[in-house]
């Protein structure tokens, strides 16, 4: 997970066949705070998708189902839902997938999937900007900084042991106030509860 936080969206192939026929699975950015440029919170990783090359019943997938997958799953990571509405219907956000990819509708996103991923990469899509300097709220941690949970939202959510960038405390601090000693990125002498760890593991 520590290697995800490096880069806005990680995926993993697998042979391992799913049930109900489901060929991928991936997390949202909206309401959760998951997704592409979602950074690690309390040890798990949200920037990240999962397909399978194999079918329910054992069989191989078929290349190009393989590769809509890839890119039905992106979609959902960049925050679009399935495409029910009549007007977008049969787009590569549909739920079902198609066997036949003949129409071109079948391997584009719909205007209603680019509307929706367009508030999301004008919220989060700060990790596709190189870093030149350390900045809080990027859930990265940087120089000077203790935490970084990321957005206030991920960080109220998820990770209330740390001060957001708009927090009355101290931004990127371990929050104090609240009764928490540090946070689990500074290492393993800090324990998930945000305390210090009374046993450390050997390594």
């Amino acid at each position: 997970y520590k290697e995800l936080s490096k880069y806005c969206l990680g995926i993993q192939f697998t042979a391992q066949s799913f049930e109900n026929k489901i060929l991928g699975a991936s997390f949202m950015p909206d309401p959760f705070p998951g997704g592409v440029c979602a950074k690690p919170i309390i040890n798990n990783a949200f920037n990240i998708l999962i397909v399978t090359s194999m079918t329910t019943r054992g069989h191989r997938v078929p290349q190009i189902i393989l590769d809509t997958t890839v890119a039905h799953e992106i979609g959902h990571s960049f925050g679009s839902y399935h495409d029910i509405t009549p007007n977008c219907f049969g787009y590569i956000m549909s739920p079902q997938t198609f066997n036949d990819h003949k129409s071109k509708k079948h391997i584009t996103f719909s205007s209603c999937s680019k509307d929706q991923i367009l508030p999301i990469l004008v919220k989060k899509g700060s990790c596709f900007e190189p870093i030149t300097s350390p900045f809080c709220g990027n859930g990265i941690l940087e120089e000077g900084e203790e935490c970084d949970c990321g957005v206030t939202l991920d960080c109220l959510q998820k990770d209330p042991c740390c001060n957001p960038r708009r927090a009355r405390g101290l931004p990127c601090k371990v929050n104090k106030k609240q009764g928490f000693q540090c946070h689990p990125s500074q290492g393993r002498c800090c324990s998930k509860a945000c305390t210090y760890a009374k046993d450390i593991p050997n390594v």
